[in-house]
């Protein structure tokens, strides 16, 4: 998963990486957005059907919510510190959720 994300963190600095609402990036982002939320469900040993349920469509809120803020940010600053703030943005995020998931078990 590591690798996954490292390359997730790469790929949407270049300039020729497509849109993250067209079809192809969103679908692989909802596809690992259920594998994550099953991951994490499963440590915590809850359901996977339901981690993966909750997963994908957070998947879907978080491209939208991050393509928008980033839009919206990168008139008025550099695009490259709009999308590290993003990163840091969505690693404090999942950190977060993982806590919060653990603890409510």
């Amino acid at each position: 998963m590591a690798d996954f994300a490292l390359s997730e963190l790469v790929a949407d600095k270049l300039p020729f990486t497509p849109s993250r609402l067209n079809a192809a990036p969103l679908a692989s982002r909802i596809v690992s957005g259920a594998i994550c939320g099953a991951t994490i469900y499963g440590v915590v040993k809850r359901p996977l059907t339901e981690g993966a349920v909750l997963g994908g469509p957070g998947a879907i809120g978080g491209a939208f919510a991050g393509y928008h803020m980033r839009k919206r940010l990168s008139r008025d600053r550099p695009d490259l510190g709009v999308a590290v703030l993003e990163d840091a943005f969505a690693i404090g995020g999942g950190v977060l959720i993982t806590v919060l998931t653990a603890a409510s078990s």
